[in-house]
């Protein structure tokens, strides 16, 4: 077996410092400023709704043209969605992601008008409400099972009704 090899001088091999430089004292950077949450609530005001209906087309696109001159909006404005339970919430915003197209086309994302049951071709009901800068978008079915229901109700009050009335209008009595 050979002997090990030492270096000319015969010392032994000692590491080198790394040759990294020394640490330098930075001020902590300050923290990044949250982004702005939407803030669309629904309108309950009556008196100030505005209503239209449209049509999804089959790209996600309903055009709403009366109802975004009612509320300002203009081409290349851009607007926050919500999903608030069965509906969609559209407001005006200063940064977004979406925006109000050139012929005053609203473009709804696939999974949004999915969690509100909106499909393509179908009809929608638009409520604006200029005051509160919002615009609602219902899935027709919604707003049919809220009439069914409403007129559920009409017709149980007027069979009451019917029922407590002693005659008729030829009673005489």
């Amino acid at each position: 077996m050979n002997p090990p090899l030492r270096p000319p001088g015969g010392r032994d091999e000692e590491p080198i410092a790394p040759l990294v430089p020394a640490a330098v004292k930075r001020p902590r950077p300050s923290p990044a400023p949250l982004p702005e949450l939407p803030d669309l609530r629904l309108p309950t005001d009556a008196d100030a709704l505005l209503l239209d209906m449209a049509r999804v087309d089959s790209s996600g696109r309903l055009s709403a043209r009366g109802l975004l001159r009612a509320l300002s909006w203009p081409a290349g404005g851009r607007v926050d969605i919500a999903v608030v339970d069965d509906a969609l919430v559209v407001g005006s915003a200063r940064a977004s992601l979406h925006v109000v197209g050139s012929r005053g086309a609203l473009a709804l994302p696939t999974a949004a008008r999915q969690m509100c049951g909106i499909a393509a071709g179908e009809p929608v009901l638009l409520v604006a409400c200029p005051r509160q800068d919002v615009l609602v978008v219902h899935a027709a079915r919604t707003v049919l099972r809220l009439i069914s229901e409403h007129h559920t109700r009409l017709a149980a009050g007027s069979r009451a009704e019917g029922a407590g009335e002693s005659g008729g209008a030829g009673d005489g009595g």
